[in-house]
């Protein structure tokens, strides 16, 4: 009905055919425009995800970059580290500065040590020397006795001035500002005494005396440091000397197992009695491109956690580049230790080293003897140490839990 209605308001055939064209160009436009509107939105839609993917890109080399750049901060951080525990443990040698090789400082004190020298070298009653008479006393009117006299007090502040000084000298470990102020001190006194009777002490040789003791505290704290320094190296060669054994020894018998395992293959019936023996052929080539790595990496090696009923509260973290590294823990429980070590777990790593620098510095707070920096024993547990090699610096942690004891050591009793 609605249909009938709706032709009645045309009047004539030619309306409603001019009707239908007007639907029609409205129609085209209404599509035109909607084709127009898709492709407007498609090309926005390329436009936002070309400006995405250039924005990701550009983010992705962003964290790259940050990520690299955390690699080598991580580096020079550690490097860094390495630095700072020499140099902290020359501060508690009262070593204020370190650009001075231990030839120089010898030099240095040689130097001084010769001006000390030459003062003592004029004798009594110097100026130059280490006292003079600045007032002329008399003793019971006479002149020459109060001279005397004078001459004696003054033999006796140098004597009692130049034994502390050569105990100062002996003693000190440290040279701190209150070191200094203690020599003055004891100066000023005897100073004061002498004065009573006309005597003054030379105060330039005390400073020179006090440059002497910390250039010696200097030279000792370096020689400490070059000491350890070459029995670290001394430790390191040997051990390189005792992996080329361990190589050479795996080598044989790798070469032995090869040959016997390649007559068995010979000799085998069934096809699982050669496949059995190529597996045990295939561990062999493996065993043997370990043993290449080994003798090519001179950097890799392991990490263990070892400790000791007799060194409670405490455990060594060490590292070795031996081929087993229970042969090492072994050869520590035979070094005078009253009970054996016990090896909770060992880390491997292409550069031992680094890791066993990191875990080092990581408890550096808690070591043991903590001038001597080649000292690996910390007071933390054995999980403390390897939760921290876990979840510090990720490493695959392979548990051991047991005790080592040097074989050799062990028939002998």
């Amino acid at each position: 009905m609605k249909f009938f209605e709706m032709l009645k308001r045309f009047k004539s055939l030619g309306d409603i055919e001019s009707a239908i064209a007007n639907a029609q160009t409205e129609l085209n436009t209404t599509l035109t425009q909607t084709a127009s509107a898709k492709d407007e939105y498609e090309r926005k839609t390329n436009e936002l995800n070309s400006t995405f993917i250039t924005e990701k890109n550009r983010l992705d080399q962003i964290i790259k970059d940050k990520n690299s750049t955390l690699v080598d901060l991580d580096k020079k951080i550690n490097a860094s580290q390495r630095t700072v525990n020499t140099i902290e443990m020359m501060d508690e040698y009262g070593v204020p500065d370190y650009e001075d090789s231990l030839d120089e400082l010898e030099h240095k004190r040689y130097t001084f040590q010769e001006k000390v020298k030459e003062i003592l070298s004029w004798g009594k009653n110097s100026r130059n020397g280490l006292w003079y008479i600045d007032r002329a006393f008399t003793l019971d009117g006479s002149s020459r006795d109060g001279r005397i006299m004078q001459e004696n007090q003054a033999a006796g502040y140098a004597y009692v001035l130049n034994a502390y000084l050569d105990k100062k000298e002996k003693s000190t470990n440290t040279f701190t500002a209150q070191v200094e102020r203690e020599i003055w001190n004891k100066f000023d006194l005897y100073q004061k005494r002498a004065d009573k009777v006309g005597i003054i002490l030379n105060r330039e040789y005390v400073s020179t005396r006090i440059i002497i003791i910390n250039l010696s505290i200097k030279i000792k704290a370096l020689k400490k440091l070059e000491n350890q320094r070459l029995r670290e190296e001394k430790r390191r060669i040997k051990e390189a000397e005792q992996l080329a054994k361990d190589i050479e020894k795996a080598r044989r018998e790798i070469i032995a197992d090869r040959l016997k395992f390649d007559k068995a293959l010979g000799r085998a019936t069934t096809e699982q009695e050669r496949q059995e023996i190529k597996e045990k052929l295939n561990a062999i080539d493996k065993r043997e491109r370990e043993v290449d790595y080994r003798e090519k990496h001179s950097r890799a090696g392991w990490l263990y956690i070892i400790s000791t009923p007799a060194m409670p509260g405490m455990v060594k973290a060490g590292c070795t580049r031996r081929l087993d590294p229970l042969t090492r823990v072994a050869e520590l429980s035979s070094a005078s230790v009253p009970f054996p070590f016990i090896c909770h777990a060992v880390v491997f790593s292409d550069d031992v080293f680094d890791i066993e620098t990191k875990i080092h510095n990581y408890f550096n707070d808690k070591r043991v003897n903590k001038e001597n920096l080649h000292k690996e024993f910390f007071y933390v547990s054995p999980e403390e140490a390897i939760n921290a090699l876990k979840d510090v610096f990720k490493c695959e942690i392979h548990y051991i839990d047991k005790v080592e004891i040097n074989e050799e050591d062990e028939s002998d009793d």
